[in-house]
């Protein structure tokens, strides 16, 4: 009975590394960040920042931003500057790294910035693999709209 119970763990360990290593790929594949950068830019349209991804209650800044990103602005500071009505977004394009754990993806929106409406925004933003899932590698204070004097 030990011997057989010794195979049977055996088995089933085998299985969850096998289920493991599936989630993390999966995670990280490029279907991921699309649903990833998705999920944020509607989260943003609707002005949610708690909402639910993947059958789980996640927020923009823990569950999508860098480290590095959340090391440069708190939480309170980076909804502050989230304060740009985005509408219309979509993903123009991805360009991944060689290693596949760095993404450029250019995204395209439409706003209304002080009575103007604007169509076709276009941005670029950097998204890495981080802890198995993509993040937004941001720098939440660089403002598009401003001058570069």
């Amino acid at each position: 009975m030990t011997g057989r119970w010794y195979k049977t763990a055996a088995i089933v360990a085998g299985i969850l590394s096998i289920m493991t290593v599936t989630a993390c790929v999966v995670q990280t594949s490029p279907r991921a960040l699309e649903k990833r950068v998705t999920a944020f830019w509607h989260a943003r349209q609707a002005g949610m920042y708690t909402f639910t991804f993947n059958g789980k209650q996640v927020d923009l800044y823990n569950d999508f931003l860098s480290e590095k990103t959340k090391k440069q602005v708190t939480q309170q500071q980076y909804y502050g500057l989230m304060n740009l009505k985005v509408k219309n977004p979509r993903i123009d394009g991805i360009v991944y790294d060689k290693d596949g754990k760095k993404a450029s993806v250019a995204m395209e929106f439409d706003t209304t910035f002080q009575l103007a409406k604007l169509r076709g925004i276009k941005i670029k933003q950097t998204w890495i693999v981080e802890k198995g899932k993509w993040v937004l590698d941001d720098n939440p204070m660089h403002n598009p709209f401003r001058s570069r004097q």
